[in-house]
Order: structure tokens, then C-alpha cells, then sequence
């Protein structure tokens, strides 16, 4: 199955169980809570303040944020589930909730899978196309290297035969 049909799916399946996920919220009265926090964005106040433009510690302090703002988002939406009386309804969107996280990180790990053998492809290309480069200096690399669906190496071989 090709990689972008699998992230694809991937990517239905994420949009589906949120939908869900909303749908439970909406019977449980926080859906427009749980909207706001989600929404609300990290607070980079302390940051610019802290670091000089485009400096590590500057990357380092967003980096922070960015995890802690997560953490807290996580946080207060459970804080909003617990809030919800009816036990069934409380464990269904947590249920849901985690399930929601499960299909996102497994998205993007075969999303990372995907870019991982599409650059193994790359360097296997560069690598024969070096090798036949070393065989024959005559002729100049992106003749050797110009295709786009990959190196054409038999037919320049025997051409330069």
C-alpha cells in the first residue's frame, strides 16, 4: 500500500474519532470549554522577554512553552471530563480521548517511517549515481544523475561502451 494512502486513512480515522470525541463532549455540556482550551494559544510573554531574536536559548524557551502549554491543555480538558457526573459518559471520553491520542501518534510515526525510506531511496540513488560517476569521470554527474525516476545507469554504460 502506498505511504500516502496509509497517512490518508490515517488522517480519516484521527478526523473521525474526533468528531466523536465532540459529539461526547457535546452530550456532556463542555463541548465549548473543551473548544476554548484547545484553541487558546501558548503564552510566549515570558520568552521574548527572557531571549534575543533567533537565538538558541530563544528556540529552547519556545520549545519549553510549547510542551508545558500542551501539558496544561491536556490537563485542564481532564480536569473538564472529571467534572462530568455521569460516570459512563466520563469514561467514554476519556476512553476516546486516548484513542484520539493513539491514532495521532501513530500517524506520526508512519509519517516519520514514510520520510525515513523515502530518504534510505535518496541516498541509494545518490550513492549509485556517485559509484557510476567514479567508473566514468568523462562524462559530467547530472548526465549521469539527471532522471528523475533514478539513475539510468545500464543505458549509460553501454552508450559509453
Amino acid at each position: 500500500m502506498p505511504d500516502s494512502v496509509k497517512l490518508n486513512e490515517a488522517r480519516e480515522r484521527i478526523k473521525g474519532c474526533h468528531q466523536d470525541l465532540i459529539d461526547l463532549e457535546t452530550r456532556a455540556g463542555i463541548a465549548e470549554a473543551a473548544e476554548k482550551l484547545r484553541d487558546e494559544p501558548p503564552n510566549y510573554l515570558g520568552v521574548y522577554d527572557a531571549a534575543e531574536p533567533y537565538s538558541d536559548e530563544k528556540r529552547e524557551l519556545e520549545q519549553a512553552e510549547e510542551a508545558f502549554h500542551q501539558q496544561r491543555t491536556t490537563r485542564r480538558i481532564r480536569d473538564l471530563y472529571f467534572a462530568v457526573r455521569d460516570a459512563e459518559l466520563r469514561k467514554a471520553l476519556i476512553a476516546k480521548d486516548r484513542e484520539e491520542g493513539n491514532f495521532a501518534l501513530r500517524y506520526w510515526q508512519q509519517e516519520l517511517s514514510d520520510t525515513a525510506a523515502r530518504l534510505d531511496k535518496a541516498r541509494s540513488i545518490h550513492r549509485h549515481c556517485r559509484d557510476a560517476f567514479l567508473l566514468f569521470p568523462a562524462f559530467p554527474a547530472p548526465a549521469v544523475c539527471g532522471w528523475r525516476s533514478g539513475c539510468r545507469l545500464a543505458f549509460l554504460i553501454t552508450a559509453a561502451l
